[in-house]
């Protein structure tokens, strides 16, 4: 999702060259992609860090910006509104996709680097996204909608393989554990000093 991401934010003027839109107007539609995209990584937090449920958010994010991306093929018309909301709710799954992918991958490969492979991942998806602005852009140039298709296509083939991810959460099940390994530590401490206690009293009682 950080190639599409890239791309979106590169394409945006291309995409709207032959609608007409305004330089104003064209600047609106960055900003409220970024702007609901701080909104979707609020979302995004609430999912992680009180649910832990970044399977969900994964394909929850990675699909609705699918959806998203095949809605915008026929908002973009000549009317700026319709296209205007479509890029809001394009920027809510998209840039917080991003997110859920980088914590979902440092949790699953624990005990892995998580700043390692979050490091691979984004300059995975920003090389990526390097290579293909030139296809992308030469087929926005000659034609918007054909544009729309080609990003549709790649958030396609990004949001499939979470068809068949599992959730395995090497991080979070070695930290619960973790937990529960010191409560219990914690609790046969204060049992031996209770029964310490207890011998200590009996002993002067004698």
């Amino acid at each position: 999702m950080t190639t599409i991401y890239d791309l979106i934010a590169l394409l945006i003027d291309p995409l709207t060259r032959d609608v007409g839109y305004s330089g104003a107007e064209k600047g609106i539609l960055a900003v409220i992609f970024c702007l609901c995209g701080m909104a979707g990584l609020v979302v995004i937090k609430v999912m992680l860090d009180q649910y832990r449920a970044y399977l969900k958010a994964l394909r929850l994010f990675s699909w609705g910006g699918f959806l998203i991306l095949v809605i915008a093929y026929f908002a973009l018309t000549p009317v700026f509104w319709p296209f205007c909301i479509v890029i809001c709710f394009a920027g809510f799954f998209v840039i917080p996709d991003t997110a859920v992918c980088l914590a979902f991958a440092g949790d699953a490969t624990y005990p892995a680097e998580q700043t390692m492979v979050n490091g691979i991942i984004s300059l995975m998806g920003h090389g990526m996204a390097g290579i293909l602005a030139f296809p992308a852009s030469a087929i926005t140039l000659a034609s918007p909608k054909w544009g729309v298709v080609f990003l549709v296509c790649l958030t396609f083939c990004g949001a499939v393989p979470t068809i068949w991810v599992t959730e395995d959460l090497r991080r979070t099940k070695f930290e619960e554990g973790r937990k529960s390994f010191i409560a219990n530590e914690e609790g046969l401490a204060e049992d031996d000093g209770a029964v310490n206690f207890l011998n200590a009293d009996a002993g002067a009682n004698a």
